[in-house]
C-alpha cells in the first residue's frame, strides 16, 4: 500500500499575468475586437508544475532518493525541466544513467541552459530509475513513476518513492500503478 503524504510542486518560469502587461508571457496586442473571447493567436501555455519529491536529509533510509513523475514517455524532452530543478540543489548535473529498454535509446548528450549532461543507458538499471550525478560528484536516484499513471496514483508512488524499498517496479506495482496505461513492468 502507498502512503498518502504530499510532493513538492515545483514550475519553472511561470508567471501569471494579462495580456498586454510587461511579461514574458504576454502577448502584443493583436487587433481583435475585445469582445472576442476567443484566445489569443500564438499564446504560449504556462509550463506545468514538475511533479518532483525529494526526500528530507535526515528522512529514514528508503530505496531511493527521491520521485519523479514526467508528463510523457519522451526523457529527452523531460530531462530539461528536471535538470533545471535539481541544480540548486546538486549543481551542474554531469551524467544521467537511464534503462533504454524502458525509456528508448536517447542521444549521447543533453545540453540544457550552459551545461551538457551525458545520458548514459544501462541495461541492467533499475527500469524505472535515473542515476543523476553533478560535476561535484553528488548522486540522486530518483524512481521514475510512468507517466501514464492515473492521478491518484502517480501522487502515492512519487510519495512511496521517499518511504519504500525495493526496486522500482515492485514499489511502482505496490501502489497499482501497473494496472493502468501502456507502461508494464518489466
Amino acid at each position: 500500500m502507498c502512503p498518502a503524504a504530499a510532493y513538492t510542486e515545483i514550475t519553472e518560469g511561470f508567471r501569471t499575468s494579462a495580456v498586454g502587461s510587461a511579461s514574458p508571457w504576454a502577448i502584443p496586442n493583436s487587433g481583435r475586437d475585445p469582445a472576442d473571447r476567443g484566445p489569443e493567436p500564438n499564446m504560449v501555455s504556462p509550463p506545468r508544475p514538475l511533479r518532483l519529491v525529494i526526500k528530507a536529509d535526515g528522512a529514514a533510509s528508503s530505496g531511493f532518493d527521491g520521485g519523479w513523475w514526467p508528463r510523457s514517455p519522451d526523457l529527452a524532452v523531460e530531462l530539461p525541466a528536471l535538470i533545471r530543478a535539481l541544480t540548486p540543489r546538486l549543481g551542474m548535473v554531469r551524467r544521467i544513467r537511464y534503462n533504454p529498454d524502458t525509456w528508448g535509446q536517447l542521444a549521447r548528450h543533453l545540453t540544457v541552459d550552459r551545461g551538457t549532461a551525458r545520458l548514459e543507458g544501462f541495461i541492467g538499471l533499475d527500469p524505472y530509475s535515473l542515476r543523476i550525478t553533478s560535476v561535484t560528484s553528488s548522486m540522486l536516484c530518483l524512481m521514475v513513476v510512468p507517466p501514464d499513471a492515473a492521478e491518484h496514483i502517480g501522487h502515492g508512488a512519487l510519495a512511496a518513492a521517499c518511504t519504500q524499498k525495493g526496486l522500482s517496479r515492485q514499489i511502482l506495482a505496490g501502489c497499482g500503478v501497473f494496472g493502468h496505461g501502456r507502461f508494464s513492468p518489466l
